[in-house]
């Protein structure tokens, strides 16, 4: 790893993150979105701890899973035909292993409530506790030509 003097900025903790090759928060991550796609919120709930926080492009949740789920299912809805396509993933933590985290890079495919075919690419970060997702983030890009 470069000097931290080197970067046009001061890099906070500098090597804090370690990658986690263990792929047990991968595969959670994975069967929460292979959930959300089939529209099944009970299977989703296996994969949330009892309250947690998601932040979304323009709006942020802090609540029980009844309620986060409930707004999901009312997303989930207005998407027909959803396919997602998997781009990547990373799973990382802590050196010290307090925190961990997947990130998941994907492309959904979707008709929307008036039928018009879009997709979006989307960064999703999840934290996880315990084997369960705590924190969940989403950012999205819009494509050109849709």
């Amino acid at each position: 790893m470069p000097d931290s003097a080197a970067f046009a900025y001061p890099v906070k903790n500098a090597g804090y993150w370690i990658t986690d090759t263990s792929h047990a928060n991968i595969i959670i991550a994975l069967k929460a979105l292979k959930a959300f796609e089939k529209d099944d919120t009970a299977e989703m709930r296996k994969y949330y701890t009892d309250s947690l926080m998601a932040e979304f492009d323009g709006c942020t949740f802090l609540g029980p899973r009844s309620q986060y789920l409930t707004r999901v299912k009312m997303l989930r809805d207005s998407l027909k035909n959803l396919s997602i396509k998997l781009y990547d993933y990373q799973s990382v933590s802590s050196k010290d292993r307090k925190e961990a985290w997947v990130t998941i890079w994907t492309l959904r495919s979707f008709a929307n409530s008036q039928g018009k075919l879009d997709s979006l690419e989307y960064v999703q970060d999840m934290q996880f506790k315990n084997g369960k997702i705590v924190k969940t983030g989403e950012y999205v890009r819009h494509l050109k030509n849709h």
